[in-house]
This record gives C-alpha cells, sequence and structure tokens, in this order.
C-alpha cells in the first residue's frame, strides 16, 4: 500500500514538530515534511479518491515522526481539502 523506503526529512521548520527522537544521525520530521510527502503521494495517484489512507501509528512509524507531527500533517490536509478526517484519514476527491 505504501512505501516505507519514504521517509521525508527535513532541517529547521517553524512549525515547531519533533520527530525520529532517539534515531541516532537522523534528522527530525516535520509536520510539514509529513504533509507535503502525503499530497505528492496522493496527487501521484499512490492513495485515490475515497481510499482510506493507513492509520496514523503506520503513517508515524514510516515517517519515524512524532504522533503529534503526523496529527498536525493531517489536520493541514484537511484544511486544503485533499483529506477528510473522519475516524480514520480518506482521500478527498
Amino acid at each position: 500500500m505504501s512505501d516505507p523506503s519514504v521517509r521525508p526529512h527535513a532541517g529547521d521548520d517553524p512549525d515547531g514538530a519533533t520527530g525520529s527522537a532517539g534515531h541516532p544521525g537522523s534528522t527530525p520530521t516535520t509536520a510539514t515534511a509529513v504533509r507535503d510527502d502525503l499530497r505528492r503521494r496522493i496527487t501521484a495517484g499512490e492513495f485515490t479518491r475515497g481510499q482510506v489512507l493507513p492509520d496514523l501509528d503506520d503513517i508515524r512509524l514510516q515517517y519515524q515522526a512524532e504522533h503529534n507531527t503526523v496529527r498536525r500533517a493531517l489536520h493541514e490536509l484537511a484544511a486544503e481539502g485533499v483529506i477528510v478526517l473522519n475516524l480514520q484519514a480518506i482521500v478527498a476527491g
């Protein structure tokens, strides 16, 4: 369903999100990086309209990001109309 090798990394990010704590040598994954990569994957057709995205914990592990970082990314995508948040994240049309 998703490519576990995709792990965007960003340097400093004004949203203050943190990620990959406890992973020596890795750059923290920010909400902006997670949001942008999920948007890219949706646009590329990896996730299609009406498809349920992986759950928050799966996304968190895939991006090596904190729970709140992934939540923020999903809420930003929902605010943009890219996904619909219910009990699950669903690609909007």
